[in-house]
């Protein structure tokens, strides 16, 4: 039965749909307690502020006719899911829990987005971190699903290399040796 038997891998099911039901709730939220464009503080580097994003990462294609960027980012979107799908099928012959685990979270964070650009043709951000007048660009729950689920990606890619496979478990500890011997190389 594979990746497809839900009660063996229940925990990955769950992972996508909370995802994505976190990322819509608090999409719901900003949107009704948010006035677009208009900063509420939280702390000193942080505000909540709805933005309607037409754009991918960091605005790129917002330039585009409404048409062509439907097209490009819809397709781009779907095809980028297809690819995690496939990997996590890969991945799924490995038995490697977190690296599954970081693919469910990537796949909740593309589906919450991808929800977004077929109803809006926007994504729906308010998460807006910045440092004296400079502002990282704002983002929301299913970008730091997919962020997390990339960083977890890559720190386990630092195991996978063949002497380091005896290593079942991450720590600080292998992770810190790690890097130690790759700079003595």
């Amino acid at each position: 039965m594979g990746i497809l038997n839900f009660k063996k891998y229940w925990h990955l099911y769950l992972t996508v749909v909370l995802v994505v039901a976190l990322d819509q709730l608090t999409k719901i939220m900003a949107e009704r307690w948010l006035v677009l464009n208009l900063p509420k503080p939280v702390v000193p580097f942080f505000n909540l502020t709805l933005i309607y994003n037409k754009g991918a990462a960091f605005g790129i294609f917002s330039g585009l006719s409404d048409g062509l960027r439907h097209f490009i980012l819809n397709g781009l979107s779907l095809v980028a899911l297809l690819l995690v799908v496939c990997v996590i099928l890969k991945e799924f012959r490995k038995s490697d829990s977190y690296a599954m685990s970081a693919l469910a979270l990537i796949v909740g964070g593309a589906i919450g987005n991808i929800a977004d650009r077929i109803r809006f043709d926007y994504v729906v951000d308010f998460l807006d971190f910045y440092v004296g007048s400079s502002h990282w660009p704002a983002f929301n729950v299913a970008d730091s699903a997919i962020c997390v689920g990339v960083l977890v990606l890559i720190i386990r890619s630092f195991f996978k290399q063949n002497h380091y496979r005896e290593y079942r478990r991450f720590s600080f500890i292998n992770f810190t040796f790690h890097l130690l011997k790759i700079f003595k190389k």
